[in-house]
Parts: structure tokens; C-alpha cells; sequence
């Protein structure tokens, strides 16, 4: 699901290999591409990369793949990698498998809006309809990818002898009860 920061998976592909014939073999394994067409990767600043950035996914301790992914951002991404073993090639020996790919796959959550409310109003007494102007400010549906929600409020409780109402520009509107 969509995050923000780091995030490890551990593999179990990965985590069950064998060295071969020699079980004593260590493996390791390297991340040979990172396919991100849809941004979910967060970027690292990296001089000798292409650019001078690479996406923050990497090998970690105990063969998990570390990925920082971008906050909101879902959809897929491909993580390319090889294994090698420690023995070398020699009299004719094989010690890597051909690449071998692992799609990230990251779904949309919904994010909550948000809005700063003013915490106190005051009216008096028997006023009759009184308009608290920017109640609500910074009005926020959530990322881009939710624009296409609505916000509402509710207040509750309701306090005693007030009737309160919104209006469409932000503002509360309220008629106090005479006491």
C-alpha cells in the first residue's frame, strides 16, 4: 500500500538459495536495474549515476530488498537482479544466473483531507444568525491522484441551544437559542 520512507520485503525466493554442489558457497546478489515508469521509487542523490540520481532500491542484510518509495505514489515498479556464487568460472564452472526480475507492486490508498479549524468563536447572546468567516482554512482533499473528492464536516456533539450549518465559502454559520 502506499507509504512514505523506507520499506524492506523480504524475499523468499531469496532467501532459500543454494550455492550449488557446495553448500558452503556464499551468494550474493545485485540489483543490475530499477524500471520506474510511474515514480513510486523515491530518488537518491548519486554522482555516478546517470544524471546524478538512482532510485532509492537496494539489497539489504539477510536478502531484503530495501525500497524508499515516494509518498502517495502507487503502481508498479520492476527491480532487475542476478545472483552470483563465491567460486569463480574456473575449468568451465557457471557462477551467476541470467537476470531475474521482481515487480514492486504498490496500490492506492485514501488519504484523509485535512484542514486547520478555528478552535474558539465567539457570539452573543440572542444575536440571531451569526457567520464565523474562515472557519475552516487550508482546505485540503489529499494528493493530486484525489482531487476528485469532495470535503463535508460534521460537528459533534452539537452544543446545547446551537444550531450550526456550513456554508459554501468555508464559513459556520449559526443561529444561537435564546436561553
Amino acid at each position: 500500500l502506499e507509504a512514505g520512507g523506507a520499506f524492506g520485503q523480504s524475499l523468499p525466493h531469496l532467501l532459500n538459495v543454494s550455492g550449488g554442489l557446495r553448500e558452503d558457497q556464499d551468494v550474493t546478489f545485485e540489483v543490475v536495474a530499477v524500471e520506474d515508469r510511474v515514480g513510486i521509487f523515491q530518488n537518491l542523490s548519486d554522482p555516478s549515476a546517470p544524471g546524478g540520481v538512482r532510485p532509492a532500491v537496494g539489497l539489504g542484510p539477510d536478502r531484503t530488498l530495501d525500497l524508499t518509495l515516494r509518498p502517495h505514489a502507487h503502481g508498479v515498479g520492476r527491480v532487475t537482479l542476478t545472483a552470483r556464487d563465491a567460486f569463480g568460472t574456473a575449468y568451465g564452472g557457471v557462477n551467476g544466473t541470467g537476470p531475474f526480475t521482481v515487480d514492486v507492486v504498490v496500490l492506492p490508498v485514501n488519504d484523509p483531507p485535512s484542514a486547520a479549524v478555528r478552535p474558539e468563536i465567539f457570539a452573543v447572546e440572542d444575536a440571531g444568525e451569526v457567520r464565523a468567516p474562515l472557519f475552516a482554512t487550508g482546505l485540503s482533499k489529499g494528493p493530486p491522484d484525489e482531487a476528485w473528492q469532495s470535503i463535508s464536516f460534521s460537528i459533534s456533539p452539537v452544543p446545547r441551544g446551537l444550531d450550526p450549518y456550513g456554508a459554501g465559502d468555508a464559513s459556520l454559520l449559526f443561529a444561537p437559542h435564546p436561553c
